[in-house]
């Protein structure tokens, strides 16, 4: 899949990519009239971590910029289940 969204049109890859806990991964950037998006991925295990929108530029501090960070995953026994 990660293959695939690199070859898109006006995605690119960004090695020096940080989700907004502060840490670094590997990150897929798509720049567009409506702003900025980033997907970005552990390197080593390529899971998902985290997804920022960054308005016009490529800083999550900016106004309108917002972003998402998976800190923690855990199996549950069911829905609703707490771990």
């Amino acid at each position: 899949m990660y293959r695939a969204l690199g070859q898109i049109r006006g995605v690119r890859a960004d090695e020096h990519a940080v989700d907004v806990a502060g840490r670094p991964g590997s990150g897929f950037l798509l720049t567009g009239t409506g702003g900025n998006q980033e997907i970005i991925i552990d390197p080593r295990t390529y899971q998902f971590v985290g997804y920022q929108f960054l308005g016009d530029g490529r800083d999550i501090h900016a106004p309108g910029s917002w972003g998402m960070a998976l800190l923690r995953q855990a199996f549950v026994a069911g829905p609703g289940i707490r771990p």
